[in-house]
């Protein structure tokens, strides 16, 4: 899922978030994510957590990984607002 279908979407995780509530955000271009991913839908099986939300997940890992193959990928260096 893009950003643009997340944010557009009523019912996505980050809108249904609380406003002051911490999130964790991995996108498309960093290196680890897809592996993150990954690892985030293990657990989720283990937990029981409905399989089309762990399914929608291994796609999102799939889609992060094909966009790495076209528009490349780095290591995250984004720290406390600095570039």
């Amino acid at each position: 899922m893009t950003k643009r279908e997340e944010l557009g979407r009523l019912d996505s995780t980050i809108n249904r978030c609380q406003d002051e509530e911490p999130v964790f955000l991995l996108a498309g271009h960093d290196v680890l994510a897809p592996g993150r991913v990954d690892d985030w839908c293990n657990h989720a099986e283990v937990a029981n957590v409905n399989p089309k939300k762990v399914a929608r997940a291994r796609q999102i890992a799939e889609d992060m990984r094909a966009w790495q193959a076209t528009h490349g990928s780095k290591i995250p260096d984004y720290v406390d607002g600095e570039p």
